[in-house]
């Protein structure tokens, strides 16, 4: 995981060199921003990085169909004890490990199912 200082120094670094004021926010900072919107508070990260909520949600927000369309048989294994489905927030998930009598709840990027699930699996 990168450290919010990090990509507020790397925005602050393309600040610095960027030459005309109209320049769009690299793909890589976007992508930097992606990683960490599981870990801050989006407000947190507007206020450190100095963009707004509506470029957050512009670049980083929307996960594309294809992508989710591909999770849908990870969606449940094994008699419902581990579900996972996509979460209200674009780009997460929700995975519960479910037991006799607790559950365990998970909140992760969605891209991450594809390492979790089988590591999961084996464990059962």
């Amino acid at each position: 995981m990168i450290p919010l200082e990090s990509v507020n120094i790397a925005f602050d670094i393309w600040r610095a060199a960027k030459t005309n004021t109209n320049t769009p926010v690299p793909a890589e900072l976007w992508d930097m921003v992606r990683q960490i919107l599981p870990v801050h508070k989006k407000s947190e990260i507007c206020k450190v990085l100095r963009i707004s909520g509506n470029q957050i949600k512009q670049h980083c927000a929307a996960t594309p169909i294809s992508k989710v369309q591909e999770l849908q048989p990870l969606q449940s294994i094994g008699n419902d004890f581990i579900e996972a489905i996509p979460a209200s927030n674009a780009g997460m998930s929700e995975l519960t490990l479910k037991g006799n009598s607790k559950s365990l709840h998970l909140y992760l990027p969605t891209t991450a199912l594809r390492e979790v699930l089988p590591m999961l699996g084996e464990l059962l």
